[in-house]
Parts: C-alpha cells; structure tokens; sequence
C-alpha cells in the first residue's frame, strides 16, 4: 500500500471508527529485517522487490528514507504511527511476533481511538 492509499485510508477510516481501530504492521527495518532476510534465503523465498545492498544497509540501520518504498520495502513502521496520529490518538503500541526477552519484534500492534472534532 502506497504512502498516499494508506493516508487515505486512515482519514476515511476515522470517520467511520466508533471506538477504537486496531492496526498491526510489519517491521521492515533493523534485526527483524534481518531475521526475515535469513528466512527467506533458507526458504528459498524472494521479497518482492529486492533490496540493493546499499538499501539494505540503510534498512538495518532504521534509515528507511534512503530505501525506495515498494510494498514492504522501504516500510516504516515508525512513519505509519505518525501517519495514524494525525487522525487518531494512539493510546498504545505494543511489539509483535517477537521473544519480549530479545526485544525483537517483527510487527507493531497499535491501538488508537479516533479524534472528534467539537
């Protein structure tokens, strides 16, 4: 999903969240990248559009504005929020899929209300 969709999305769906909107997205950056790397060579699995090495130096090191954005690639699970923020209030974001003792997570949860106006 495109920055843009994913803008839209979120405001369209503001409008519609009674109480509370429920969102979990990948992390595409650091160890989990990493991790996933690993998992896709052993399980012979390609990512669909592939990091040039430089692109993924930038992507263990958090720098995702340097990583051209294709679907997972380039994601920035720390750009979403703010996107969500604009539209919500985030009232919790807790790490997925990951041992809490290694601090490693591979996806972000969040929990958000919607802001009203008036």
């Amino acid at each position: 999903m495109s920055p843009q969709i994913a803008r839209d999305y979120l405001e369209e769906l503001s409008k519609k969240v009674a109480e509370k909107a429920y969102f979990s997205v990948p992390v595409e950056r650091g160890i989990p990248l990493l991790v996933a790397y690993i998992v896709r060579v052993l399980n012979r699995t390609s990512h669909t559009e592939p990091y040039g090495f430089f692109e993924f130096i930038n992507a263990l090191f958090g720098r995702m504005d340097k990583v051209k954005r294709v679907e997972h690639k380039g994601f920035d699970d720390r750009e979403f929020v703010k996107e969500v923020e604009k539209h919500f209030v985030v009232e919790r974001t807790v790490g997925l899929f990951g041992p809490k003792w290694l601090g490693l997570n591979l996806g972000l949860g969040i929990v958000a209300s919607p802001k009203r106006s008036g």
